[in-house]
This record gives structure tokens, C-alpha cells and sequence, in this order.
């Protein structure tokens, strides 16, 4: 976990595994250096967690997840809520995969 005692700025300062490159003044941050498959249950989330909480907002570029995945690294953020669009996009998703395996 990130050291309190540090600036209250996170930045490339903090030693974390990977590198941070602020949106704007105000909001976001792209998180670069990080592979999305292996930090769904590893020990990176809780770094990524800290950029989120300073930054309210996360961008991860190149991502090739499947919809289970993303569901699981999303997961780690709490309870989600599916959009009414949403539950028929993943009913449709699961039809297939019913289909196709």
C-alpha cells in the first residue's frame, strides 16, 4: 500500500509498478505500464485502487479483455449495478458463449 507520509500528489515519486500521467488538474489519470489480465487478482490492484481514489477516474489504454474479465477486475472496485442495456448485452453475450462452447 502507498505510504501516507509521501506528498498527497501521487506521481512516479511513489515507487509504484507502473507510471501515472494525469488527465488534467482536476480529474483522471491514464495508468500506463500495467497489464489489465495480471492485475485482476494481484497485488497491483491496491496501487491501482490508490490512483483511482486521488484521481477519481482511471484510463487504461490497449485493453483485450473478454466481458468475464472485465467483470472480475471491476469487481475489485465494489457491487456493481448492471444497466437495464446492460443485462441484455450480457444475456446475449452468454447466449453465445453457450453456443459457441
Amino acid at each position: 500500500m502507498i505510504d501516507s507520509q509521501k506528498s498527497k500528489k501521487l506521481d512516479d515519486s511513489w515507487g509504484l509498478p507502473f507510471k501515472i500521467r494525469p488527465l488534467s488538474t482536476i480529474l483522471g489519470a491514464e495508468i500506463i505500464g500495467v497489464s489489465l489480465e495480471k492485475a485482476i487478482h494481484s497485488e497491483i490492484f491496491p496501487s491501482i485502487y490508490e490512483v483511482f481514489l486521488q484521481y477519481q477516474l482511471v484510463l487504461f489504454q490497449d485493453i483485450n479483455l473478454v466481458p468475464d474479465q472485465i467483470i472480475k477486475f471491476s469487481r475489485n472496485f465494489g457491487e456493481l449495478q448492471v444497466h437495464a442495456i446492460g443485462q441484455t448485452a450480457i444475456a446475449s453475450w452468454n447466449s453465445q458463449q453457450g453456443a459457441n462452447g
